[in-house]
């Protein structure tokens, strides 16, 4: 277990002794500037486990691990899998860490973190086969660097069924150096430790794509705290200004040789710009082009170059959408909506088939059936009452639903039948014509409401058909 602390002395003692039981053993560095008794923390819960305790001067988080992995070599060169474990990490239950779980032919281990503000999760690498001279790359956002000489240079990942909870019920660094996780002055501590790495190298990717999403991060903490005007402008200029230096087409071009490669290309080659980083580029420069310098055009040409590059991501699908939305082009936004829905629906189906993370939001079936009221004149009745039950389907394939959502959800079920754009024009055609000679939705629902059974035209359906406020009640309702 290798870990790094700051001020961190009631997490330590409350998690400690649960991670014990897991490794054979440990070194923890204290940051020099610590001022609790983190130190005595960790001795008194791992007394009995060898391990190494030391101090070290703080000086960005690559630099930092990279002293606890060269130390971990030369105190325990026989261990065979290291791993970076966070002061305020507790092990759930329900996925126990089990060191049988980790196969002799990966290098790299996936688990999954559940972040303190309970919505989010991310999947973690943290844990790799221990071998000499293994670094972590960048101040922040780090990354493994395994040596060029290595056997394992061509990474092997493998994904763990282990989860861990971020704890909140005590303070954690974040919390004493930079008031909280998601405050202004934690974000713009992040900014200053990327931009160290920048001045290196001006054209990475990876930092290129953090400083662009932490300006913006910045400027949503920053307008809750008060910050003047003018620096909010500063970060949203900055965020622009990395974001498209992200999505120039070179990237572009190589990301994309890298998503049709798969991860046999990352994998051999390392610190490859990310296709999901690609996709979130183009997603939200649409986004900002359009909140905040109401520049349409702008934000077409990137939702639609976040389509081209990845017609399977629902992301950008929805957001043309919202944005056709807007422009009130109801039915250009409710077909874009809807590849907007396929793609979600089917990438929670691959993310169950490879045990992955089956969706984040339900974003794309709440926008589908929040178009219903608006689409009526451009969209026929039987392909809006397709695409609210295709709609209603897709949150049983969908996870972390809000109250809010199902709140929708409820409201559109209430719904027997889905409402139809005209229903005087349905009864008129009824009346005149033969029951099937209508769209099958209307039919459907017209004997839904009627309490029949799908029949032929016949004396029953005649003498329904007669009582025609009646009838018009009750589909309405």
């Amino acid at each position: 277990m290798l870990m790094i602390v700051y001020n961190e002395q009631a997490n330590l003692e409350a998690h400690l002794p649960q991670w014990n039981e897991l490794f054979d053993c440990f070194i923890i560095g204290i940051d020099s500037k610590t001022t609790d008794s983190s130190r005595a923390a960790v001795t008194s819960a791992l007394a009995s486990t060898p391990g190494c305790v030391y101090s070290f001067d703080y000086d960005g988080l690559g630099a930092s691990r990279t002293l606890a992995l060269s130390l971990a070599s030369k105190h325990f060169p026989s261990a065979s899998h290291l791993m970076f474990v966070d002061p305020d990490w507790r092990v759930l239950p329900h996925a126990l860490p089990n060191k049988r779980d980790l196969s002799a032919d990966a290098t790299n281990f996936f688990f999954k973190v559940h972040d303190r503000n309970g919505q989010t999760s991310r999947w973690l690498d943290w844990l790799v086969v221990n071998e000499p001279d293994l670094k972590m790359k960048y101040r922040w956002h780090e990354m493994w660097q395994f040596p060029a000489t290595s056997p394992h240079h061509t990474l092997k990942k493998a994904k763990l069924s282990w989860e861990i909870q971020e704890s909140k019920e005590h303070d954690n660094w974040h919390a004493d150096a930079h008031e909280h996780s998601e405050s202004y002055e934690r974000y713009a501590f992040e900014i200053s430790e990327l931009e160290k790495d920048l001045a290196v190298d001006p054209s990475d990717h990876r930092l290129l794509y953090y400083l662009g999403f932490d300006h913006l991060a910045a400027w949503e903490a920053g307008s809750r705290e008060g910050v003047a005007p003018e620096v909010l402008a500063e970060h949203i200029e900055k965020s622009f200004r990395y974001l498209e230096q992200r999505a120039q087409p070179r990237y572009i071009a190589v990301t994309k040789a890298v998503a049709m490669a798969g991860e046999a290309l990352r994998s051999e080659y390392g610190n490859m710009p990310s296709p999901e980083m690609t996709i979130s580029t183009l997603q939200y420069l649409g986004i900002m082009s359009y909140k905040f310098r109401s520049d349409s055009p702008t934000t077409h040409v990137y939702y639609d170059l976040c389509v081209a590059y990845e017609n399977d991501d629902y992301r950008c699908h929805l957001e043309k959408s919202r944005l056709l939305a807007d422009e009130q082009k109801w039915g250009d936004a409710w077909l874009t909506a809807k590849a907007a829905l396929a793609s979600a629906i089917g990438g929670a189906e691959t993310a169950k088939a490879v045990n992955r993370d089956a969706g984040t939001t339900c974003d794309a079936p709440v926008h589908v059936l929040h178009l219903t009221k608006h689409v009526g004149g451009a969209v026929e009745a039987a392909e809006i009452h397709q695409g609210v039950q295709r709609a209603l389907g897709a949150f049983s394939q969908l996870d972390r639903c809000s109250d809010e959502v199902r709140k929708t959800v409820a409201e559109f079920e209430q719904r027997q039948p889905p409402p139809v754009a005209d229903w005087d024009a349905v009864l008129s055609e009824a009346s005149a014509r033969r029951m099937r000679s209508l769209p099958r939705s209307a039919q459907s629902s017209i004997y839904e409401a009627l309490g029949l059974a799908p029949i032929s035209v016949g004396p029953e359906l005649v003498k329904k058909l007669g009582f025609h406020d009646t009838f018009r009640r009750i589909v309405l309702q």
